[in-house]
């Protein structure tokens, strides 16, 4: 009876501990888009998303949509380095310096994945691995 019972206590501390666990988790939502980048500045939580490119400033409880500039909102990735924001898109390379307000194209290549240090920048097409030193400008 002593085992049947520490056996029972043992399996609601269990559930307990592992419910506590799972609560530290919140889901927040932008919409029904695709998430595919998501990027945090200190300040603002960025993400791109099959539909363009989403801005919180409150942790991700509501989200401004920011695509002036963007002529495909097909995001891969995203990379940013201080007030640099590079986007990832079906029509090549886009550069942000005012939180994604405005974008302009700075490079045609089709790029999905940034390691980014500084104003060095690395990309890859899945095939080949293109650098820039100047954060995409040439």
């Amino acid at each position: 009876m002593k085992k049947l019972i520490f056996t029972i206590w043992m399996l609601i501390l269990f559930f307990i501990v592992s419910f506590e666990i799972n609560a530290q988790w919140v889901q927040m939502n932008i919409g029904t888009v695709n998430i595919s980048a998501l990027e945090n500045d200190g300040n603002f939580l960025l993400a791109g998303t099959n539909s363009g490119f989403y801005l919180s400033s409150d942790y991700g409880a509501t989200w401004n949509q920011r695509n002036d500039g963007l002529t495909n909102l097909s995001i891969y990735d995203l990379a940013l380095s201080g007030n640099n924001l590079i986007a990832g898109t079906g029509d090549g390379v886009f550069l942000s310096t005012n939180q994604g307000q405005n974008w302009h194209i700075v490079s045609s290549n089709i790029l999905w994945h940034f390691a980014v240090s500084g104003s060095y920048i690395n990309a890859t097409n899945g095939f080949f691995i293109f650098r820039s030193i100047d954060f995409g400008n040439t």
